[in-house]
């Protein structure tokens, strides 16, 4: 095998591995698992993403239902409700994702025993937190909404979602654990579609048909997240269901998976606040129809972070396998390809959201939220830069540098609510989008850095080119169809937009030739279409 690429070369091209390989050359088994890792992930974060569009599709349609429903001061008392709750998903759990396939992906197909022992002793421990967190604020959820909140009307809000707690937290821990089988539908149904589906049924009916108004629109989303947790078990069963049934003795013990999980979900937290404490800093310093106004802006700008998701979901069990492997050419190469994916897919939204942002927010969510417009694009900004610089963070944390990825994100918290305190009370919501974005660049960019350091991977080399010429072709096409739209039609235009942009990138790489990797994610796509018509049509 020809000696390991150096750590500061950006000169392999996955073109160049497939030619060798095609010709018998000394890599050829190399560019062949290389060529395969590239499919698997182009296909894996296909399917993520295909989730992960319909799952923020069908929350974008609870959400504007619900804005225009219940106006914004109510849906602001919702929004604190429901952003209290993602936090706690992202919290409480303490780890224990990320530790489950970092500890299950290696023993997959190998050791039955152990992966078993790996997934009980994980949902166990996952869901007695859920218990007493959730127990702990339905306790306290007066003293938030009365002394915290000032809001006394938030207290049902708090109430109800307080129930979800150990629900949302089974939901994200059953979901990392399919991806151990890197067979991302069922982790795209569990997490992002069952519960969004279900609290849209719901809303139509309890909310639109039966009025129940913040009651109802409470009850939906609880209820949405008992049925994901129903087909998650129903889910695990039926990929692991002959490791469940295996009762031969293996070591892991509760010791071994704190000693992970513990750091990692203290990353995780300070990673997730830096991303979502400004609405809650908002609740404490603006009024319940700026947190509804906010919480409308945030919802368009978050769509990089979906998408990044998208990616990290089957990324990161192979992070884990490859570096368990010392197969550090490889994963180097797929974190260009990932990022690359990535940034893709980000820049469409962003660029509609560039040349048109009050009609965007007006003609979601009406024109009680267009204040929201600039907020939002401050915050698009922000979150393009995270999908730019790629999955540093799981990159730090399953290569064993999660105490690092901590240090980092805690450090980006606190310059969050610094800088939230400094700039709320005197510029409002903007303030609030200001604060998130400067954070957000300092603890991604801050990010890459280290990637580079410990790791020596960089994800950017001549095939940015391509990216960069394509956005601005396509922001020019945008630009130049703005101004040919008459006013009235705006409202159609816009909708319009968002396909033109992406049509226009994707027209503007086919014309410069897209490369290799790009090419086997067309034909991966192609085909599992082909296969799909041919079993239904």
């Amino acid at each position: 095998m020809r000696e390991q690429l150096s750590q500061d070369s950006d000169s392999v091209i996955v073109a160049a591995d497939v030619k060798k390989a095609q010709s018998g050359g000394p890599d050829a088994d190399v560019s062949k698992e290389l060529g395969s890792d590239i499919r698997r992930l182009g296909k894996g974060a296909a399917v993520a993403l295909v989730g992960r569009v319909g799952g923020r599709a069908l929350l974008l349609i609870n959400q504007v239902i619900l804005a225009r429903l219940l106006g914004p001061d109510t849906f602001g008392l919702y929004a604190l409700g429901w952003t209290m709750l993602q936090m706690a998903g992202t919290i409480v759990p303490l780890g224990v994702p990320q530790a489950v396939v970092r500890y299950g992906s290696p023993a997959w197909g190998k050791d039955n025993g152990y992966l078993r022992v790996v997934l009980q002793r994980s949902l166990f421990f996952a869901g007695l937190l859920g218990l007493v967190v959730g127990g702990a604020l339905f306790g306290s959820a007066e003293w938030l909404a009365n002394v915290i909140f000032q809001k006394p009307d938030l207290l049902p809000v708090l109430k109800g979602f307080a129930l979800a707690v150990v629900l949302i937290v089974l939901v994200r821990v059953m979901a990392a654990a399919t991806r151990i089988s890197q067979r991302m539908q069922f982790s795209a149904l569990i997490e992002d579609l069952l519960q969004p589906a279900i609290q849209l049924l719901l809303v139509a009916v309890l909310v639109m048909g039966l009025g129940w108004g913040l009651r109802g629109a409470v009850l939906s989303a609880v209820v949405g997240f008992v049925g994901a947790v129903g087909g998650g078990m129903l889910l695990l069963w039926h990929l692991f269901g002959r490791a469940l049934r295996h009762v031969s003795p293996a070591s892991f013990s509760l010791r071994e998976l704190l000693a992970f999980s513990l750091p990692t979900s203290m990353a995780g937290i300070f990673t997730m606040l830096t991303l979502r404490v400004d609405r809650l800093l908002v609740g404490y310093f603006l009024p319940a129809s700026d947190v509804g106004i906010y919480q409308a802006a945030t919802q368009a700008a978050m769509l990089s972070v979906m998408i990044l998701g998208a990616f990290n979901a089957i990324f990161s069990p192979m992070i884990a396998r490859l570096y368990h492997q010392n197969q550090q050419q490889r994963l180097n190469e797929l974190f260009k390809v990932s990022t690359k994916w990535g940034l893709y897919a980000s820049l469409p939204l962003f660029l509609v959201l560039l040349v048109v942002p009050h009609e965007v927010i007006t003609i979601v969510f009406g024109k009680d939220y267009v204040t929201g417009a600039v907020p939002m694009l401050i915050m698009a900004g922000g979150q393009l830069f995270n999908a730019a610089t790629g999955a540093v963070g799981m990159l730090l944390i399953m290569s064993g540098h999660h105490k690092r990825w901590f240090v980092l994100s805690g450090v980006s918290f606190a310059a969050n609510i610094l800088l939230c305190m400094t700039l709320i009370p005197p510029l409002g919501i903007t303030g609030a989008a200001l604060a998130a974005a400067v954070s957000i660049v300092l603890l991604f960019g801050w990010g890459l850095i280290e990637v580079r350091r410990l790791l020596g991977f960089w994800p950017y080399d001549r095939r940015y080119i391509k990216v960069l010429l394509a956005a601005l072709g396509s922001l020019t096409v945008l630009i130049g169809f703005r101004a040919g739209v008459e006013e009235s039609l705006q409202g159609f235009a816009e909708l319009v937009g968002i396909t033109l942009a992406g049509v226009s990138i994707f027209s503007i790489l086919v014309l410069l030739k897209p490369d290799v990797e790009d090419r086997e994610l067309l034909r991966a796509l192609l085909a599992r279409i082909k296969r799909y018509v041919g079993n239904y049509g």
